[in-house]
């Protein structure tokens, strides 16, 4: 579903790598740029520009690359995966990057390297066509919880918010094994700050949202990381939409399920949701929105 990319500095200091590569990474390609050495990478590449540009061959469109390093928001840069790995500033950036290649996707690189998930810069003609570089931005997975949490992960590692919209998530355990595991995983390695939950309601159920509301409570209690805010939003179908569609979405991309989020029998895809599709999901279920019925909302 994603893949993070170990990228040797130098290829970012070259225009015609870097022209190859400054479009193939973010949310909606799938990829990330390891942030290698951990919140260094992009420093280790305008270093090497500034040095290259007293030299006798100074790098052309340099400024253009400099201004793709800052972040578009100024804070998160969402095509960076940030995972904290051992790095010696001793030694080359490759030797580093060959010793946790274990922890990387694939290792681009124009250099020799003993890495088997390498990727030759000058041996590659076509990059998106490169076996490594490719992603399934819709697998089959089967219903666990551990594959269901896998595919997530990696949105939730840069998001702040989650919407998860699944109208049979009922509050019992098994239903919400993946909700649980994902708040575990929370507490540890994320910094989001709100999640919600958003659920189906038929129009004749008001009193259930009480009862859903202690169950939740029930099921959830002591597991909620600290400063992290949940609510319950229920909703009902309209004459234009239905609320089958089972999402996690958050402010920076989403992803859809064709089964339901809980753990169950048999496999489901999971689809990466491309921009527009991301965007009209995000919009649909805001209290505003026409769409759809909105029937209340609560907090944990």
């Amino acid at each position: 579903m994603f893949k993070e990319f170990a990228i040797d500095p130098g290829l970012m200091a070259e225009w015609d790598s870097f022209k190859e590569l400054r479009d193939k990474f973010g949310i909606f390609q799938g990829r990330f740029i390891a942030d290698f050495p951990h919140r260094d990478w992009k420093k280790a590449v305008a270093k090497l520009l500034e040095e290259r540009s007293h030299g006798s061959h100074p790098i052309r469109n340099s400024a253009t690359i400099l201004e793709w390093l800052k972040s578009s928001d100024g804070k998160r840069d969402l095509r960076l995966m940030r995972k904290a790995r051992p790095y010696d500033k001793g030694k080359p950036w490759l030797r580093n990057a060959e010793n946790q290649s274990h922890t990387f996707d694939g290792l681009l690189t124009g250099d020799e390297t003993t890495s088997k998930n390498a990727i030759r810069w000058s041996e590659t003609l076509c990059l998106s066509e490169h076996p490594e570089f490719e992603v399934n931005t819709q697998p089959l997975i089967r219903r666990t919880s551990d594959n269901l949490l896998e595919v997530i992960q990696p949105l939730l590692r840069v998001s702040t918010k989650i919407l998860w919209v699944d109208r049979y998530l009922y509050p019992d355990g098994r239903k919400l094994e993946t909700v649980i595991d994902c708040l575990s995983w929370l507490r540890e390695s994320s910094s989001v700050q709100s999640l919600e939950i958003h659920l189906g309601l038929e129009r004749d159920a008001e009193l259930n949202k009480e009862a859903q509301q202690n169950n939740y409570r029930r099921w959830l209690d002591g597991l909620i990381p600290e400063n992290l805010q949940i609510s319950l939003h229920w909703w009902s179908q309209s004459e234009a939409e239905n609320i089958h569609p089972r999402f996690v979405l958050t402010d920076v991309g989403g992803l859809h399920f064709d089964y339901g989020t809980d753990p169950g029998l048999g496999t489901t895809i999971v689809h990466l949701m491309k921009r527009p599709l991301w965007e009209n999901a995000l919009r649909r279920y805001q209290e505003q929105t026409t769409d759809l019925s909105f029937r209340g909302m609560v907090m944990l």
